[in-house]
C-alpha cells in the first residue's frame, strides 16, 4: 500500500488496488508516517456528490458514501457553485445521530 501510493499512485487507485476504503488506506498510510497528498474529490466524484446533494442528501450522507469529510463535500459544491442548503441547526431542526 505504501510503495504504491509513495510511487505516485492516487490515492483512490491505491483503494481499489488494495481492495479497501479511501478512510482504511488513509488510516494505514498515516500509521506508517507517510505525508498524504492533498485530499479531496475528483471530477466524477463532484458530479456524483453534486447529484446526490441536488437529490436531498445531506453532506454527512455524501461524505461518508464518498470516504471524505462532509466540510471536504460542502467546500466542493460550493466552490462548484452550488447553493448549499442552511444547515438543520440554523433551521431550527435538532440534529440527529442517526443516518
Amino acid at each position: 500500500m505504501r510503495e504504491l501510493y509513495e510511487s505516485g499512485l492516487p490515492l483512490k487507485k491505491v483503494c481499489e488496488q488494495v481492495g479497501a476504503s479511501r478512510a482504511t488506506v488513509t488510516r494505514h498510510l498515516r500509521k506508517a508516517g507517510v505525508q498524504l497528498r492533498n485530499q479531496g474529490l475528483d471530477d466524477a466524484e463532484l458530479k456524483i456528490a453534486t447529484d446526490r446533494y441536488r437529490g436531498g442528501e445531506t453532506l454527512a450522507q455524501i461524505g461518508k458514501a464518498l470516504s471524505v469529510s462532509p466540510t471536504t463535500v460542502g467546500t466542493y459544491l460550493r466552490n462548484s457553485g452550488t447553493e448549499l442548503r442552511p444547515s438543520r441547526a440554523v433551521a431550527g431542526v435538532p440534529h440527529s445521530r442517526a443516518s
